[in-house]
């Protein structure tokens, strides 16, 4: 079953992550702390949670800043003995579902290049999404994709926890912009 996040989530969301080894001890209290502000109520993204008894798969949906109707998934992750069992799809349509009801118009998913992203990648062309773009990095004055190399921190990448935190600073800046007055100053106007 497919539901929102709950507290009581928390310890198994951050132990799946935790095990698919592409996050540090930086990049996994950067997701508690980005879970615990949205289980308070913070932010306009959702958790969604695979509940088989106890949580089996978690997926993170974001709007993109200086945007109309676009979202991100900034993550969905699975247990590893749940690969392949269509908990990745089941997650995939519960982000659908919950973005039909905000009558969002785009989603984005931005994953790896590297090998180990293969599985990833093919969920999502098998739940419909389109190769849009390839990011290359530039690094020693050279070209480089990340599908050509194997070590990330060569590559420029910080990891999927790197997307979560540009994505939550982008969010951060645009709840500061929306912060601003309103209303002109009597000493402009």
């Amino acid at each position: 079953m497919i539901r929102p996040t709950r507290d009581t989530d928390t310890e198994a969301i951050i132990e799946i992550i935790e095990r698919s080894g592409q996050f540090d001890a930086q990049g996994l209290a950067y997701v508690r702390d980005v879970l615990k502000q949205h289980l308070g109520g913070a932010g306009d993204g959702f958790w969604l949670t695979a509940d088989d008894g106890a949580p089996v798969g978690v997926a993170y949906c974001a709007p993109e800043a200086v945007t109309n109707g676009t979202w991100n998934l900034l993550m969905l992750w699975t247990r590893e003995d749940r690969h392949r069992t269509g908990l990745g799809s089941a997650l995939v349509a519960g982000v659908e579902e919950e973005l039909r009801s905000r009558s969002a118009r785009l989603l984005i998913v931005e994953t790896s290049g590297l090998p180990a992203f293969a599985p990833a990648r093919a969920l999502y062309v098998k739940s419909g999404f389109v190769h849009e773009a390839t990011i290359r990095f530039l690094r020693s004055g050279r070209r480089q994709t990340c599908a050509d190399e194997v070590d990330r921190r060569k590559c420029g990448l910080t990891g999927v926890s790197g997307l979560l935190r540009q994505a939550e600073r982008r969010r951060r800046e645009r709840k500061a912009f929306s912060n601003w007055p309103t209303k002109v100053p009597p000493s402009l106007a």
